[in-house]
């Protein structure tokens, strides 16, 4: 005799293995590590760039790929959870976040070509990968003045906090 299976009904959405990455994110620390990549801009607190760039993770994790397919899930209470909102942005919201960011992104691959990569001549990709790679950790990352940071290059900036703790 072969056994009997029963299923409970545990009301659960489509979207349910989104708990599994919900650890991950915990143990990743995900949700803060984006807040701090993005703590410099100036944007919305209930949708700031750090939420709209998660969304996305998990609008590619559920497999969807055009923006307008939010709606979908829209008012999936799991999908709320994981992101921390009672409601999600709409495709204009993102949409608005989205092109403020891809301008950063121009102005960086802009910079990075004008002033590194055009006057190089690479033997080999791998070649051209460690250059960009020290170009971006060694001088654009420390060494360059960010306007976000009153004009002052990153490491000046953080001396100048640490400095502060310092006297408070």
């Amino acid at each position: 005799m072969l056994p009997v299976l029963r299923f409970e009904d545990q009301k659960l959405t489509s979207f349910s293995g989104l708990v599994i990455f919900q650890r991950l994110f915990e143990y990743l620390g995900l949700k803060q590590r984006l807040r701090q990549c993005f703590k410099h801009m100036n944007v919305s607190p209930i949708f700031g760039h750090a939420n709209i760039v998660l969304l996305l993770v998990i609008h590619m994790l559920l497999g969807y790929r055009d923006l307008r397919h939010v709606r979908y899930y829209e008012g999936d209470p799991l999908v709320g959870h994981l992101l921390g909102l009672k409601r999600l942005p709409t495709v204009a919201t993102i949409s608005r976040t989205l092109s403020e960011t891809d301008e950063k992104i121009e102005s960086f691959f802009g910079s990075l070509k004008q002033k590194q990569v055009q006057w190089q001549h690479y033997q080999t990709r791998y070649e051209a990968q460690q250059d960009i790679l020290e170009y971006i950790t060694m001088f654009y990352n420390t060494q360059r003045l960010h306007s976000y940071l009153d004009y002052m290059s990153p490491c000046d900036y953080e001396q100048k906090l640490l400095k502060m703790e310092k006297a408070a």
